[in-house]
């Protein structure tokens, strides 16, 4: 790989980090609104609570991809770089109490490997359940709208089923997209001195 090629993938993996970044304020925004609708109303029924509790562990598992999983592990493996001994207070040992124990493979987030298959499967199952009773309740207030004409469509107010559905297919939607920018790269700069070969085994 070239430097200039490798300088291309860091950027493209910070655009994704910041897309992640703005994707779970949006969720946490819309998420906390629709909750404050459902509360807003005189009788909540238990699936209304059901749909409550199910928004809070999906925001929990959506929080914890972006800290654990795309934010603080990078952060805390560069300042491992930077300072042997930091690094070993604050990635080994919090990688130890959360993962070298009994869910190191779990802990991974590694495209195609069978444990992240499986906590993407969960994971996929929870939030899709979500998303079910999100768009029940979204549906519900479509036929109050029609049978009462209420002042306005609570329905229409929020996105979060949509929001939760492009969270799923995060990885998908960052895999096609990378085509058409190292497409781009490669035909703007066919021509252009990329720099050294920096080989696989080459220490930084």
């Amino acid at each position: 790989m070239r430097q200039a090629t490798l300088g291309l993938f860091y950027v493209v993996k910070y655009l994704e980090l910041c897309f992640l970044c703005v994707w779970t304020g949006l969720l946490f925004s819309s998420a906390f609104y629709f909750i404050d609708l459902i509360t807003e109303q005189s009788d909540i029924n238990s699936k209304d609570q059901q749909c409550i509790i199910f928004i809070g562990i999906s925001l929990v598992l959506v929080l914890w991809n972006l800290f654990y999983n795309n934010l603080l592990i990078n952060l805390r493996f560069l300042a491992k770089m930077r300072c042997v001994t930091f690094g070993m207070c604050v990635f080994d040992a919090f990688n130890y109490l959360f993962c070298y124990c009994f869910l190191q493979k779990p802990c991974r987030d590694k495209c195609f490997t069978p444990w992240s298959i499986i906590k993407w499967l969960i994971k996929g199952g929870i939030i899709g359940y979500t998303i079910y009773l999100i768009t029940e309740k979204k549906n519900e207030w479509d036929d109050e709208f029609e049978a009462d004409f209420i002042e306005s469509d609570k329905s229409d107010t929020t996105r979060l089923d949509m929001y939760f559905i492009v969270y799923l297919l995060q990885h998908p939607i960052f895999i096609i997209s990378r085509f058409p920018i190292f497409l781009l790269y490669t035909i703007l700069t066919c021509c252009c001195d990329k720099g050294e070969e920096i080989n696989d085994d080459e220490e930084f």
